[in-house]
């Protein structure tokens, strides 16, 4: 539930919507959690701050633009990377997918900066960094 954010809002800097059950990579992309993650851009927008918003979990290709789409600027994506044999292709398909949508995504390696689609080319790594940042697992796409 995400009533208790409305509580520590003005104390944070990230909000991570989990987008499958915790434990295992590998597993599929819950379709439910876009719902939570509208809402919970909705609570970041009012709140006026600037607020990350990382959905970890089932990041592909083939959903990511949806994702960003719901409210989401940060993505996390472990197996959808390193199951493939060529990294930098699944990684650039993300990007592409993001870039393709009607709204800019932040796409940048350093929290705070605010790179688009239109510099990420010049800014972004060609591999994801792993471990960098919050969390555990590699960050894959911004």
């Amino acid at each position: 539930s995400l009533e208790v954010l409305e509580w520590v809002i003005d104390k944070i800097d990230l909000v991570l919507i989990m987008s499958v059950n915790p434990g295992f990579g590998g597993q599929g992309f819950i379709e439910s959690s876009l719902r939570k993650v509208e809402q919970a851009r909705a609570l970041i927008e009012r709140s006026g701050r600037d607020i990350r918003l990382e959905v970890d979990g089932g990041i592909k290709a083939d959903n990511i633009r949806r994702v960003a789409d719901a409210g989401a600027d940060t993505f996390v994506a472990g197996s959808a990377i390193f199951g493939q044999r060529d990294y930098k292709a699944v990684i650039e398909a993300m990007r592409d997918e993001l870039c393709a949508g009607s709204l800019t995504p932040t796409l940048s390696p350093v929290p705070g900066a605010r790179e688009t689609c239109a510099t990420a080319a010049a800014v972004l790594p060609p591999l994801p960094l792993a471990g960098e940042g919050r969390g555990e697992g590699p960050r894959a796409v911004r």
